[in-house]
């Protein structure tokens, strides 16, 4: 997948979490996890693999959040690491 369709991928998965949370399916702490990334959907700079590892914490989230399973046992590896932090 592109960069830009990750990128469009990253921004639709964003909308979803913000419904899921406006519903009141979850609380917005439910995605804590994912906002420590620092990788937005505007985060144009940010490597594809950034965004990357976003898309899948995100969906897996999402599925947690929408599915009656907590969140899966390899989340705590999709956080940012500290190499990670620039965004080049």
């Amino acid at each position: 997948m592109k960069k830009t369709e990750l990128v469009h991928l990253h921004a639709l998965l964003v909308l979803l979490s913000e419904q899921v949370v406006e519903q009141g399916v979850v609380d917005r702490s439910h995605f804590d996890v994912y906002r420590e990334l620092g990788v937005t959907p505007v985060s144009f700079r940010a490597r594809r693999d950034r965004h990357e590892k976003a898309v899948l914490l995100l969906a897996a989230l999402l599925a947690s959040a929408l599915g009656d399973d907590e969140p899966p046992d390899g989340i705590e590896e999709l956080r940012a690491d500290p190499e990670s932090s620039t965004s080049s």
